[in-house]
Protein backbone atom coordinates (compact mmCIF):
# COMPACT_ATOMS: atom_id res chain seq x y z
CA UNK A 1 0.00 0.00 0.00
CA UNK A 2 1.55 3.54 -1.02
CA UNK A 3 0.72 6.53 -3.25
CA UNK A 4 1.31 6.48 -6.36
CA UNK A 5 3.02 9.53 -6.67
CA UNK A 6 4.84 8.69 -10.50
CA UNK A 7 1.21 8.20 -11.56
CA UNK A 8 -0.13 11.48 -9.79
CA UNK A 9 2.70 13.39 -11.48
CA UNK A 10 2.18 11.72 -14.98
CA UNK A 11 -1.32 12.79 -15.32
CA UNK A 12 -0.49 15.96 -13.68
CA UNK A 13 1.95 16.35 -16.30
CA UNK A 14 -0.66 14.88 -18.91
CA UNK A 15 -3.20 17.54 -18.29
CA UNK A 16 -0.94 20.40 -18.52
CA UNK A 17 0.58 19.03 -22.19
CA UNK A 18 -2.99 18.69 -22.81
CA UNK A 19 -3.76 22.32 -22.50
CA UNK A 20 -0.90 23.33 -24.49
CA UNK A 21 -2.49 21.05 -27.61
CA UNK A 22 0.03 18.24 -27.33
CA UNK A 23 -1.55 14.57 -27.27
CA UNK A 24 1.11 13.17 -24.77
CA UNK A 25 4.84 13.78 -23.47
CA UNK A 26 6.32 11.99 -26.62
CA UNK A 27 3.98 14.82 -28.88
CA UNK A 28 5.60 17.63 -26.67
CA UNK A 29 9.55 16.74 -26.81
CA UNK A 30 8.66 15.91 -30.48
CA UNK A 31 7.63 19.51 -30.84
CA UNK A 32 10.79 20.59 -28.73
CA UNK A 33 13.21 19.12 -30.76
CA UNK A 34 11.71 19.88 -34.16
CA UNK A 35 12.51 16.64 -35.72
CA UNK A 36 11.01 17.55 -39.56
CA UNK A 37 13.18 20.84 -39.39
CA UNK A 38 16.21 18.96 -37.99
CA UNK A 39 15.85 16.00 -40.48
CA UNK A 40 15.66 18.70 -43.51
CA UNK A 41 18.37 20.90 -42.12
CA UNK A 42 21.07 17.65 -42.02
CA UNK A 43 19.53 15.97 -44.97
CA UNK A 44 20.55 19.46 -47.16
CA UNK A 45 24.43 19.58 -45.55
CA UNK A 46 26.44 19.21 -48.48
CA UNK A 47 30.15 19.05 -48.60
CA UNK A 48 31.01 19.78 -52.58
CA UNK A 49 28.66 18.31 -55.08
CA UNK A 50 27.68 15.40 -51.82
CA UNK A 51 24.81 15.89 -49.92
CA UNK A 52 23.47 13.81 -47.01
CA UNK A 53 20.14 13.30 -48.35
CA UNK A 54 18.03 10.80 -47.03
CA UNK A 55 15.66 13.42 -45.08
CA UNK A 56 12.58 10.70 -44.56
CA UNK A 57 15.26 8.61 -42.78
CA UNK A 58 16.55 11.35 -40.58
CA UNK A 59 13.45 11.87 -39.82
CA UNK A 60 12.40 8.48 -38.89
CA UNK A 61 15.16 8.31 -36.54
CA UNK A 62 14.84 11.77 -34.37
CA UNK A 63 11.15 10.54 -33.85
CA UNK A 64 12.23 6.78 -32.88
CA UNK A 65 14.89 8.79 -30.36
CA UNK A 66 12.55 11.20 -29.37
CA UNK A 67 9.21 8.27 -28.51
CA UNK A 68 12.76 6.77 -26.35
CA UNK A 69 13.34 9.47 -24.41
CA UNK A 70 9.64 9.66 -23.69
CA UNK A 71 9.40 6.30 -22.21
CA UNK A 72 12.21 6.27 -20.46
CA UNK A 73 11.38 9.93 -18.65
CA UNK A 74 8.05 7.95 -18.45
CA UNK A 75 9.51 4.98 -16.12
CA UNK A 76 11.58 7.24 -14.28
CA UNK A 77 8.48 9.19 -13.22
CA UNK A 78 6.42 6.09 -12.72
CA UNK A 79 9.24 4.77 -10.16
CA UNK A 80 8.62 7.71 -7.98
CA UNK A 81 5.52 5.52 -6.90
CA UNK A 82 5.87 5.27 -2.68
CA UNK A 83 4.95 1.90 -1.55
CA UNK A 84 5.78 1.84 2.16
CA UNK A 85 3.70 -1.30 3.46
CA UNK A 86 3.35 -4.49 1.92
CA UNK A 87 0.56 -6.43 3.00
CA UNK A 88 2.07 -10.05 3.36
CA UNK A 89 -0.92 -11.89 5.02
CA UNK A 90 -4.00 -11.89 7.03
CA UNK A 91 -6.84 -13.52 8.96
CA UNK A 92 -10.50 -12.25 9.66
CA UNK A 93 -13.37 -13.52 11.11
CA UNK A 94 -16.60 -12.46 8.88
CA UNK A 95 -20.37 -11.82 9.81
CA UNK A 96 -22.40 -12.99 7.32
CA UNK A 97 -25.37 -10.90 5.88
CA UNK A 98 -27.88 -11.23 2.92
CA UNK A 99 -25.04 -10.31 0.39
CA UNK A 100 -22.40 -12.87 1.89
CA UNK A 101 -19.45 -11.34 4.07
CA UNK A 102 -21.11 -8.22 5.55
CA UNK A 103 -18.43 -7.15 7.92
CA UNK A 104 -14.78 -8.45 8.73
CA UNK A 105 -14.03 -8.48 12.37
CA UNK A 106 -11.19 -9.02 14.34
CA UNK A 107 -8.78 -9.13 11.36
CA UNK A 108 -5.05 -9.23 11.58
CA UNK A 109 -2.36 -8.85 9.13
CA UNK A 110 1.27 -9.41 8.96
CA UNK A 111 3.61 -6.49 7.04
CA UNK A 112 6.71 -5.25 6.34
CA UNK A 113 7.13 -1.25 6.03
CA UNK A 114 9.80 0.33 4.06
CA UNK A 115 10.58 4.27 4.85
CA UNK A 116 13.30 4.31 2.44
CA UNK A 117 15.76 2.45 4.75
CA UNK A 118 14.96 -1.09 3.98
CA UNK A 119 11.76 -3.14 5.09
CA UNK A 120 11.13 -3.55 9.03
CA UNK A 121 8.68 -6.25 10.10
CA UNK A 122 5.17 -4.34 11.35
CA UNK A 123 4.98 -5.66 15.10
CA UNK A 124 1.38 -6.19 14.96
CA UNK A 125 -1.94 -4.61 12.84
CA UNK A 126 -5.43 -5.08 13.26
CA UNK A 127 -8.40 -4.05 11.01
CA UNK A 128 -12.39 -4.02 11.14
CA UNK A 129 -14.40 -3.69 7.89
CA UNK A 130 -18.10 -2.86 6.68
CA UNK A 131 -19.48 -3.74 3.52
CA UNK A 132 -21.35 -0.24 2.28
Amino acid sequence: MGVPFGRYALSGVDALLAQQGFADLRAALSDAVGCAALAAGVADRCVGPVCVGHEASLLAICEAGVGEAAARLEAQVLGLDYRAIHFQAGRAVSALGEAGAATLQAGTWTAAIDLGNGAEQATSATFTALRR
